[in-house]
């Protein structure tokens, strides 16, 4: 296996660590033994060995190599699962092994670059409008209510100095496609940067500033290069820092440090640990950064539970700090939402199947975001977002300017033809023109990108946008776009700039459909909300117009039979089912509610599990078939 890892050392490094685990107790840990291998892996010894509890459900056998995903879960052994692939000479086969890793989700690099730098700590540091006021650093930013800027006096560290070292830390989405050796290099000069900085201004009032930047450089090299030392540095520092002093609001990164410090303690209850760090910020009224801090914590321990508390806070109040954006993304990113708690098991067809569900879904996002921002037209007039806005749901398409790819390897990025195609021709289909399509470029002349959308295959034609400052816009940090180099990224919004669903490059899916079921979603939500106002008419005029009862003596615009019953959207069948019911038309409702049943158990069952799609859709049916008998007695 260590032949097999310096073969693909440089591929593997940061998407894949190996932590070697001594069972014998040798006095080293077997240290010697992996070192004369030629390998620097982390070595640690397993107390008791086999009889260790950790040992049977996990590991049952050994040698044996166990996959953690990179939040730290792993599959228990089951039956069949501990087969080995063998090479040639029937050994077994390594490079194979690692060369199947390197093809999972939890490893693509730019996810776990992504990651590994919210772990760092780096959007704690980093400003969506770039580069560092030092009269007002993210840190202060971030606190709730107006604050008065820092005042410079001579004493200050110099401006050209905090610049250098924030220019280390690169921002999202750039960070995440850095070769890992560069993202290492960047830490070390931080931290050089810093450490001179420290002791050439040992009394600058700003010192705390530099101090942060050391902070999250350390933590940085700690999970860039698994270097437990560099976590040690961090809180050395943090303990330093907090006996300095900090403004208000200005310590999280510290109290980030040492609550981490005290989570490696064998015996610290990891929840009470996370839970002061709240109390000692504020509680109640601790800021969004403090939250992440929590959330990240949790996700270190894998508490699940813990994590989706402290998201649910963020989500609830904090998403709109600009401070916030990033990782309120983050939060949101349906990809993120999938893998970020999967362990790295995947075998058969159902698990490809469970993520294009999940990834698809049409559930408008949690948090009640905003978008307010402005894009340039062709005719050189302005967009304003949510001012201009003129339908019911507007879609933006994201994409880098032409030449688009043609190829799978030539590294172009892709072209917004294939996935925004099917959401025009949805658009088209919506009897009152509700749904408004947009392409906005990071650069280009939307002119030029209009005339090569409408001369290329599927001649698309509809509006297309410039972003102004290109990827350098905030409004890359504020909806989360990733690998726009790669993939095409897209948001819906309303009419009043709520952004209903957006869809990172990480998450976008192969035929566009996910915007469309979110769209299909609402129109449910609506008819629901027409019903319990007693607006049934309006309900039923709404519905019948989406999704028209099956006439099977309709003729079609040829003057022939239309012998295929048409295939309604699941959401708009429930939606007419209940507009069925609130007529009295339990027959009709009843075999819309059945039809819909039918076809997500055909769906669930390609997946093997259950959805909740499909536990209200039968909790529906069954109160009408209730209903049904009711009426009967």
């Amino acid at each position: 296996i260590a032949a097999a890892f310096l073969e693909k050392k440089a591929e593997l490094a940061g998407r894949l660590e190996i932590v070697s685990f001594n069972l014998d107790e040798l006095p080293d840990a077997g240290e010697s033994i992996v070192r004369g291998l030629g390998v620097d892996w982390q070595v640690l010894r397993l107390p008791g060995g086999r009889k260790n509890p950790i040992y049977d459900p996990y590991v049952r056998s050994d040698p044996k190599l166990l996959t953690l995903s990179p939040t730290g879960n792993t599959a228990l052994i089951m039956s069949g699962t501990t087969r080995q692939k063998e090479d040639t000479e029937g050994e077994p086969d390594y490079a194979r092994m690692f060369q199947s890793t390197l093809a999972r989700p939890w490893t693509e690099p730019r996810y776990v670059e992504q990651l590994s730098s919210l772990l760092s700590g780096d959007f704690l540091i980093l400003d969506p409008d770039g580069g560092l006021d030092p009269k007002s650093p993210p840190e202060l930013k971030a606190q709730s209510g107006t604050r008065k800027p820092l005042d410079r006096t001579a004493a200050s560290v110099p401006e050209e100095t905090l610049r250098a070292i924030q220019a280390c830390f690169v921002a999202p989405p750039l960070r995440y496609r850095l070769p890992h050796s560069d993202i290492s290099r960047n830490y070390a000069k931080a931290i050089e940067l810093c450490r001179k900085t420290i002791a050439s201004h040992p009394a600058a009032p700003d010192l705390w500033i530099v101090r942060n930047r050391l902070m999250v450089a350390l933590l940085g090299l700690w999970k860039t290069d698994s270097d437990l030392g560099k976590l040690a540095e961090a809180t050395a520092e943090a303990r330093t820092a907090l006996t300095a002093g900090f403004p208000a609001g200005g310590e999280v990164i510290a109290r980030f440090c040492l609550a981490r410090e005290t989570l490696h303690q064998p015996k610290a209850e990891s929840r009470a640990v996370i839970d002061q760090l709240v109390a000692d910020s504020g509680g109640d009224k601790a800021s969004g950064q403090s939250l992440a801090v929590a959330a990240l914590l949790s996700l270190e321990v894998a508490d699940r539970m813990r994590f989706e508390d402290y998201r649910g806070m963020i989500l609830k109040d904090h998403t709109e700090d600009p401070m916030m954006w990033a990782f309120g993304a983050f939060l949101l990113d349906r990809y993120h939402r999938y893998w970020l708690f999967q362990v790295p098991f995947t075998a058969g067809w159902s698990y490809g199947r469970r993520e294009a569900y999940f990834m698809s879904v049409g559930e408008s996002e949690e948090a009640r975001r905003l978008l307010k921002t402005e894009l340039q037209a062709a005719d050189s007039k302005t967009l304003r977002i949510p001012e201009d806005l003129d339908s019911e749901f507007t879609v933006i398409q994201f994409t880098n300017p032409p030449p688009w790819s043609k190829t799978r390897e030539d590294g172009l990025p892709q072209s917004p033809e294939r996935l925004i195609k099917p959401v025009i021709d949805f658009a088209a289909t919506r009897p009152k023109g509700d749904v408004k399509v947009l392409v906005a470029s990071f650069g280009g002349d939307p002119t030029a990108i209009h005339a090569e959308l409408l001369a290329g295959r599927s001649k698309v034609d509809c509006p297309v946008v410039s972003v102004p400052g290109g990827i350098g816009s905030s409004l890359v940090h504020r909806l989360g776009i990733l690998s726009e180099d790669t993939e095409i990224n897209s948001v819906m919004l309303d009419r009043q700039g709520r952004i209903l669903s957006m869809i990172s490059g990480l998450a976008t899916n192969k035929d566009g459909r996910t915007l469309i079921n979110v769209v299909v979603r609402q129109d449910e939500k609506l008819v629901i909300a027409a019903l319990e106002k007693g607006e049934i008419e309006k309900a039923k005029e709404f519905i019948l117009a989406l999704a028209p009862p099956f006439d099977p003596e309709a003729l079609d615009a040829k003057g022939k039979k239309i012998l295929k019953k048409p295939e309604h959207p699941l959401a708009h069948l429930r939606a007419r089912a209940r507009v069925y019911q609130a007529l009295g038309q339990l027959d009709l409702a009843l075999a819309d509610a059945e039809e819909v049943v039918q076809r997500q158990l055909n769906t669930d069952g390609g997946m093997s599990l259950r959805t909740d799609e499909l536990e209200q859709s039968e909790a529906l049916r069954d109160s009408l078939i209730k209903l049904k008998q009711d009426t009967k007695k």
